[in-house]
């Protein structure tokens, strides 16, 4: 008789003897009918390890797996949260999940679990500012003790994506949610703070920005959450306005880093026309004002791609176009970093800027762009015949350099098209671009790291692999680098190393076994960082010299089996070592 021909009874018989949760879960997956008979599954919640159940709760607590959640504080006995952060808390996370029921589960189980202003004030703001009012009642008329007031505390980093804008009351406030505010104001324990009205110009709820202009107490005048500067910074036009028409906020008050609300405004990605007009209709608004970093509303509307911001603030005649800020980049050298063509466009249209720039790195705006792969604004900016296309920075790269390391062959092309490049220019390191671009993980470093066995795996076979290939024998599996392409996201595919290298290698000025001033090669590199198509192709030219060593000796097989180097401390840090314990022993 087969194992399905067996009646559910004696199934359920048989998972009732099965040792462990491992045991459970093979006969779970033997068939489908069996993972829908309550008695196996409640087996299997039953052999839950003891160190496995608070995971488990936590994770019932966040899906909303009610049988999970009863079996797990069953077996438990306790469900209150220890430590310092509640980003591990299941009520907390209940709460803002909005699942009621679990919610429930866990006060009844231990109605003290709140045991704490910051517990108390976490599970409160998950359930107000998703609008789970229901939960919110049952919090705050929880039966334990809990504190008697929630002062404006500090954010708890622990879940900050969650919890992180102040106590409760203000997180309400700054998503706007009206009905939350009004019952956490009906509970003695919450009251509207200092900065309050900040959390409400920055949620954009006018109603709630009036309540906080008659009810909230005054701010310090050392405090430096401005609600002008929310409000700008979020885009909420409305409520600028009313700021503006209706309280004493003063337009030309920075925050702590020096942002005026203009600056806020030419960064907010919507409805930043509205309010920089707004407040550039003001006589008491400097169009020009800087921060700390030295940054003017222009240049954080060219950093921001915000094209008619910058269009306004030029509009006034009251700004410099070439301003620098404390890194001496201009804002033409931040919308090229970014990528905005329309906005490199139009500030090069205005005739006052310079294309070929130099910031306190050595770098120009052509730099920025190449590293970033922006082809359209590289184009742009040679089209001037302003820009030298072969400039060093103070690391001695090129923007042929910044485009081989990131990967990117498009900007590549559109250089070495100018005829006026030196594909082989080494950097202060006297890398070349084909060893920058050959030894570059800039394409599968952003792929989704696995687990570490499989990458040990992975990475003791590519290490066999390119042993195979520096020998002239082919590779034992089809190369992992290029599977991992195939897995790619579509943005990705763009940062493509060998792209690069398969152009450089084609010109007959570039050589393959150029030296950095500590002997490494192309090929070297390739090997550190186990490209192992990169070594293949490097390789297939035919003119690898494999018998070239480092100045420690190091030939490309020893970089493809250790990697790289030991850290070598440094004169100066062996004589501070040697003082340090020359102290410690008097």
């Amino acid at each position: 008789m087969s194992l399905l021909d067996l009646p559910n009874e004696v199934i359920c018989m048989i998972a009732q003897y099965l040792p462990n949760q491992r045991s459970v879960k093979s006969f779970m997956g033997a068939h489908r009918r069996f993972n829908g008979l309550s008695p196996v599954v409640e087996c299997l919640y039953n052999r839950t390890p003891k160190g496995g159940r608070k995971r488990a709760l936590l994770w019932a607590a966040i899906h909303g797996n009610e049988d999970l959640a009863r079996a797990m504080l069953r077996l438990r006995g306790s469900a209150r949260c220890s430590g310092e952060y509640s980003h591990d808390d299941p009520l907390i996370h209940a709460a803002a999940a909005g699942h009621t029921v679990i919610v429930k589960m866990l006060l009844e189980h231990n109605p003290s679990m709140i045991h704490s202003e910051r517990w108390f004030n976490a599970a409160v703001a998950g359930a107000g500012f998703r609008g789970h009012i229901e939960i919110l009642n049952l919090l705050l008329n929880v039966s334990a003790p809990v504190p008697k007031r929630i002062r404006n505390i500090q954010p708890d980093y622990g879940i900050s994506s969650l919890y992180n804008n102040r106590n409760a009351l203000d997180k309400a406030l700054h998503h706007g949610k009206e009905e939350t505010v009004h019952i956490l104001l009906a509970d003695d324990r919450f009251a509207l703070g200092p900065r309050s009205l900040d959390s409400a110009a920055s949620g954009g709820n006018e109603n709630l920005v009036r309540l906080c202009l008659r009810e909230a107490p005054p701010r310090s005048a050392y405090d430096y959450a401005l609600p002008l500067c929310s409000a700008a910074r979020f885009g909420n036009v409305a409520i600028v306005k009313l700021l503006l028409e209706e309280s004493d906020e003063d337009p030309k008050r920075p925050e702590r880093y020096g942002q005026t609300p203009l600056h806020c405004a030419a960064s907010a990605p919507k409805s930043s026309a509205a309010i920089i007009k707004l407040l550039l209709a003001r006589n008491d608004v400097e169009p020009d004002a800087k921060d700390t970093s030295k940054n003017t509303p222009l240049s954080v509307a060219a950093r921001h791609g915000n094209l008619e911001a910058m269009r306004l603030l030029l509009h006034t005649g009251k700004v410099k176009i070439e301003v620098l800020d404390s890194d001496r980049r201009t804002p033409l050298s931040h919308a090229a970093g970014g990528g905005y063509t329309e906005t490199v466009m139009a500030l090069l249209a205005t005739g006052g800027v310079n294309p070929d720039s130099v910031d306190s790195n050595g770098r120009t705006p052509l730099s920025w762009a190449a590293e970033s792969g922006y082809t359209d604004v590289a184009k742009f900016l040679l089209g001037t015949g302003k820009v030298a296309p072969d400039t060093n920075d103070k690391e001695g790269k090129t923007p042929l350099s910044w485009a081989a390391k990131s990967g990117f062959a498009e900007v590549a092309k559109v250089l070495l098209a100018t005829g006026k490049v030196a594909p082989d220019t080494p950097d202060m390191e006297g890398k070349t671009p084909l060893a920058l671009a050959a030894g570059s993980s800039a394409y599968t470093s952003n792929i989704n790291a696995r687990d570490i066995s499989q990458a040990r795996a992975e990475r003791e076979m590519v290490v066999k692999d390119i042993r195979r290939v520096l020998k002239g024998e082919e590779p034992l599996v089809p190369s992992i680098e290029a599977a991992r392409r195939k897995e790619a996201p579509d943005d990705l595919l763009k940062h493509n190393p060998l792209e690069v290298m398969e152009l450089l290698l084609q010109r007959d000025d570039v050589n393959p076994n150029s030296r950095t001033k500590i002997g490494q090669t192309p090929l070297m590199f390739a090997a550190q960082n186990r490209q192992i198509d990169a070594v293949q192709m490097l390789m297939n030219t035919g003119k690898m010299d494999l018998k070239l060593e480092d100045e420690d000796g190091w030939t490309a097989l020893t970089y493809a089996e250790r990697g790289y180097k030991p850290y070598k401390p440094i004169q100066a840090e062996l004589d501070e070592a040697a003082l340090d314990a020359w102290e410690a022993s008097l």
